[in-house]
């Protein structure tokens, strides 16, 4: 699955799990983070030393902030004690807040973000994930499968930092694994981008949610492989 993309301005990645405000908890394990920028080793994140976001492992990579803070994680919703374990990060919205979506509706939603360059200025134009740059980004999700409106999701945010120019907090292309609420719906890996300036979803791509007999895990991929292009690729 692709997508064409508007000039990044910077990019953000998020590990999330969302469920309808009304349903009972939903939860998974992330047992691996990981981002290639310009062929190298930028960010990884796998969970070993036991401390919840918003702290991320130690020595793997730069978060890439304009003020780099002591902790490259951002969090939405709560980790208690005991969340990051035996080398995964427990994500279950039973920790997590409410947050709407583009349509304007309310799910509660438990993440981490990666603070990256939030930077427009153009001697800026190539820090963090931007589209003078290649880059790829990954998570590994435990599988779990995810009940009517339940949703793990790996995201690319497409903003400004200018909380007042037009295009701010715009896109959110996210590669999600998702159960629709509609009757008799099926998981399904959906590529999906959110439009906040015009209150849409579009559902790119999706493909039936059909693991091989023995997975146990799900590798969840965004990937902008070409350096100046406007398209980001889903695997």
């Amino acid at each position: 699955m692709r997508h064409a993309l508007a000039p990044l301005a910077f990019s953000a990645l998020v590990g999330v799990v969302a469920a309808p405000a009304t349903a009972a908890s939903f939860s998974t394990l992330l047992d691996d983070v990981l981002i290639i920028r310009s062929g190298a080793l930028y960010f990884q994140d796998t969970f070993g030393d036991g401390i919840a976001p918003p702290s991320a492992e130690a020595n793997t990579g730069v978060c890439g902030a304009v003020t780099l803070p002591a902790d490259c994680w951002n969090v939405f919703g709560a980790f208690p004690a005991g969340s990051e374990a035996n080398g995964k990060l427990r994500l279950d919205t039973a920790n997590g807040l409410p947050s709407a979506n583009a349509f304007g509706v309310n799910t509660i939603s438990q993440r981490i973000r990666l603070l990256t360059n939030r930077s427009d200025a153009p001697e800026d134009a190539l820090r963090g994930l931007k589209i003078g740059r290649s880059f790829s980004a990954s998570a590994v999700f435990d599988l779990a499968v995810p009940g009517p409106g339940d949703t793990f999701i790996l995201r690319f945010a497409d903003a400004y930092a200018d909380a007042s120019a037009p295009g701010h907090q715009t896109d959110y292309l996210q590669l999600q694994v998702r159960r629709s609420t509609a009757a008799g719906a099926v998981p399904e890996i959906q590529l999906r981008k959110q439009n906040f300036q015009t209150n849409t979803i579009t559902t790119i791509g999706a493909t039936p949610f059909a693991p091989p007999p023995g997975a146990d895990q799900i590798r969840l991929t965004l990937d902008h492989p070409t350096v100046g292009s406007d398209q980001v690729f889903a695997s």
